[in-house]
């Protein structure tokens, strides 16, 4: 039985050594359908994973509140700004909230060094960067005192500093926000590049939001409360907690309409990965093909080989 194995083998071999174009186109056949299916699944799932990525860089534990104040509708009464009294309701009242962040963002210009660029200034808490997981390249986060003390101290995204200072470290150096607020820098982000619609995440200066409020002013209120969902919790839960209370804090009645929004980039990121599995799948199918044409012109080739060795097939 082994001896008949061996033989077997050993004729097939010699037969694909005298076919060497038709051993080839064999080959050839198999290498591209498989490599195709193989490339085609690899992009499909490359590209979902990195369209999640980026919505893991934004924050998927993160529900955000966001003011209406100037973007008042129709008919509607005017929109109350985000302020205190919210983060103080909201941190009595849920159950479901870790940290909560209030931010609020203008864009301005910031000088250095006789260079000038023009960014997002955001004024924040030190929980800022606990809720974005976002470390420093060098330097370190402002924090309470700071707060309490108005400091004028100010962190640079990765690209402000390489916009004004270049490829030297910035931490110790001055900047102007605007045109009344000097700052010392604490503090680089490390990179986090681009978010899925093309923004450039490290465009951004922080600042204690008690030194935004003083020196740059904010009377529309905060542009948004984030909260960061304790572990365990639902993002559901929190924002069926945080609607009710900001609605009491605002007096709407039952039948009012919220002047304020409720968002969470898991919304999102489920719809970027449902449109990534019809991309992966679309992928698949056309690897399929490839796959089969493959396959059947190895069927046909197999075939003449056969065909052409019939009469010594049945000789044997």
């Amino acid at each position: 039985m082994r001896r008949a194995r061996s033989e077997t083998l050993g004729r097939a071999f010699r037969t694909a050594i005298r076919n060497p174009g038709r051993s080839l186109l064999t080959m050839l056949g198999l290498a591209i359908g498989v490599g195709a299916f193989i490339a085609m699944v690899t992009f499909g799932t490359g590209a979902r994973r990195s369209v999640l990525e980026q919505f893991e860089i934004l924050g998927t534990r993160l529900i955000s509140v966001r003011t209406n104040v100037g973007q008042r509708e129709a008919g509607a009464q005017a929109a109350k700004p985000l302020t205190e009294l919210e983060l103080t309701a909201l941190r009595r009242d849920a159950t479901s909230m870790q940290h909560l962040v209030p931010t609020v963002t203008q864009v301005r210009p910031v000088s250095a060094s006789g260079a000038t660029h023009t960014t997002k200034v955001t004024g924040t808490t030190p929980d800022f960067a606990v809720v974005h997981r976002w470390s420093t390249q060098t330097g370190g986060m402002f924090d309470a005192t700071d707060m309490e003390q108005r400091a004028k101290v100010c962190l640079l995204g990765a690209t402000v500093s390489r916009e004004l200072f270049g490829p030297a470290d910035a931490v110790g150096r001055s900047v102007t926000v605007g045109r009344n607020l000097p700052c010392r820098i604490i503090g680089v982000l490390s990179t986090k590049g681009q978010s899925t619609s093309g923004r450039d995440i490290d465009d951004l200066l922080l600042v204690p939001v008690t030194t935004f409020q003083t020196f740059l002013g904010m009377p529309g209120g905060y542009d948004e409360i984030q909260i960061q969902v304790r572990p365990g919790a639902s993002l559901q839960t929190a924002i069926d907690e945080a609607r009710p209370i900001v609605r009491r804090v605002h007096g709407l009645a039952e039948d009012d309409p919220d002047d304020f929004r409720i968002r969470s980039p898991v919304q999102s990121a489920r719809s970027a990965d449902y449109v990534a599995r019809i991309l992966t799948g679309l992928l698949v199918g056309i690897a399929s093909v490839s796959l089969l044409v493959g396959g059947i012109g190895v069927m046909n080739i197999q075939f003449v080989s056969v065909a052409e060795r019939t009469k010594e097939i049945g000789i044997r």
